[in-house]
């Protein structure tokens, strides 16, 4: 299994050292372990709230029995032993009290156990008025024992027992203090304060939707934990896999790094030698030439970015970014390129003076599979699928708060939606303001959706991208300064291919957002395809 994850973490034998590896597989284990605790606390926090639910139901169904009979059902057993309730033979409140077999009118149909695998079970118990034990009827009090693995809004965590005086009564169902007022266990209560935090017409609205049991046993049973996963598999499914490493170790040492960097300006950059543009998240790793040890570790910014300090001696450079090679292959034979100096190609540097700055520029080539149409169109499908997963956690986790607010819950949403947003803006491509359109020749200029883009390099003519057009037919591409060409595919439509775009004197990245034409294909008789493209 381990293996299994290696090799897709890995595009080639130098992909990621053990001891990256090794810090990968922490990362991910203090990730799960922080969202396994929030997950259990979730789960407690739904556990007890079940239990807060069923003694204000247990205490309806007896008020009721109470004015039928003007007397609770007698708990039948000797002493002070008490009914387990929820057991088969008292999983039903009828008129002949807690039983298998119902008589008469039934006032609870089912009588819920204490829900495992913490807490007490359930425990019944009547009283006389003087009170001592009733053991048959009329019996004036009752108490029921419960308790609470935590804290919730109205109780503490441990023992209570909830009575016809109200919550924490005695033995002889007189209340602990006096004046103790009644707690009022629905779930308009618990979840008056959360609700709080929303708007006023959301609040009405959640309390509404609040008084429904049903609402109640599904919040904290199914919402709440779903969300917990949720907000973890919100981080896998906002990233490719074979990403994830450098999203880890870019998450947790990028920080570290920016505050106790050496206050210099000069840095190295690591670029796509097709179409200039910085390549960010790549593992840059500096190596002693003759025994070939790491010295040190980066991944690079949003720019591109990295730089080394080294001390006397022989190094070599190596960067592993999926989806790319490194050296270049296209390059290798280039000291400058369009504004990059000093272009590394895996060749020793020597160091002669120590705390020296190592910040060569670094071209990798992009190595993009030929995919076909249809692929493209369904790894585009997919990333949108993968992002509705994620935004659905989102939506989960924020249902899950306002049904049943607290501040493990609250804390979990936050980092849900801190998480999400830092892996996504990771993960998606920088998105241009202006875009181009694909459309069909002729009078109408119908825009022309789901037809396949590929950039191409010149002169290497290499895949640079590729995009697919939306419902609108709008599509765009990043460059840096270089040259490309443009190719348009659909099917029933002829392909286009552009004239050379020549971008090799700007400075800056460059938004590729021009307007092209498709013709619609013509069969044998030069009549128009007008059969729909797939």
């Amino acid at each position: 299994m381990l293996r299994r994850i290696a090799q897709l973490l890995v595009h080639d034998r130098r992909g990621i050292t053990l001891p990256e590896l090794l810090t990968v597989i922490s990362i991910i284990t203090v990730l799960a372990s922080t969202a396994t605790v929030s997950y259990g606390t979730v789960r407690e926090y739904a556990r007890d709230l079940r239990r807060v639910g069923d003694m204000s139901t247990l205490q309806g169904a007896l008020e009721l029995y109470y004015q039928n009979h003007y007397t609770y059902p007698a708990d039948t057993a000797p002493g002070s032993d008490g009914l387990v309730l929820g057991l088969p033979e008292t999983s039903v409140l009828a008129d002949n009290g807690f039983t298998s077999s119902p008589i008469g009118r039934s006032y609870l149909l089912s009588v819920a156990p204490n829900p495992r695998p913490y807490g007490v079970a359930y425990v019944y118990r009547t009283y006389n008025a003087d009170g001592s034990d009733c053991d048959a009827p009329p019996c004036a009090r009752y108490t029921i024992t419960f308790a609470l693995e935590g804290k919730t809004d109205t109780l503490d965590k441990g023992v209570h027992s909830i009575g016809s005086e109200g919550v924490d009564v005695d033995a002889r169902g007189q209340p602990l203090a006096a004046g103790l007022p009644s707690v009022d266990t629905s779930l308009a209560a618990v979840a008056a304060g959360g609700v709080g935090r929303a708007t006023f017409f959301f609040r009405e609205s959640v309390e509404r939707a609040a008084e429904n049991p049903v609402v109640e046993r599904t919040a904290v049973s199914v919402v709440a934990p779903v969300a917990t996963g949720a907000a973890l598999l919100n981080v896998v499914s906002s990233v490719p896999l074979a990403n994830l490493p450098q999203y880890l170790l870019y998450f947790f040492t990028q920080p570290v790094l920016y505050i106790f960097r050496p206050r210099r300006r000069s840095y190295g950059v690591v670029y796509n030698a097709y179409s200039r543009l910085p390549v960010d998240l790549a593992i840059v790793r500096l190596r002693k030439a003759n025994s070939a040890a790491i010295v040190r570790s980066m991944v690079t910014d949003v720019h591109g970015r990295f730089q080394f300090v080294a001390q006397k001696g022989v190094y070599r450079i190596e960067v592993t970014k999926p989806g790319y090679r490194f050296p270049t292959e296209v390059l290798r034979e280039v000291r400058e390129d369009v504004g990059y100096l000093d272009l590394y190609h895996g060749e020793s540097i020597r160091v002669d003076e120590d705390a020296a700055a190592m910040t060569p520029n670094i071209p990798i080539d992009p190595v993009a599979a030929a995919l076909t149409d249809r692929q493209i169109r369904r790894t585009a499908s997919l990333k949108r699928v993968k992002h509705a997963i994620a935004v659905s956690g989102l939506v989960l986790s924020g249902a899950a708060f306002l049904a049943t607010p607290s501040i493990a819950l609250g804390a979990l949403v936050a980092v849900h939606g801190f998480l999400y947003a830092f892996f996504r803006r990771l993960a998606v491509p920088r998105r241009a303001r202006s875009w181009g359109i694909v459309y069909e020749e002729g009078e109408r200029r119908r825009a022309v959706g789901s037809a396949i883009i590929r950039m191409y390099a010149l002169p290497y003519h290499k895949l640079v991208d590729s995009a697919v057009t939306d419902a609108r037919g709008r599509y765009h591409f990043l460059v840096g300064p270089s040259s490309v060409y443009l190719t348009v595919t659909k099917d029933g439509y002829l392909k286009t291919e552009t004239e050379p775009i020549d971008l090799s004197g700007t400075a800056e990245p460059t938004v590729i957002a021009n307007d092209l034409p498709l013709r619609k294909a013509k069969d044998a008789g030069g009549r128009v395809d007008d059969s729909p493209g797939n």
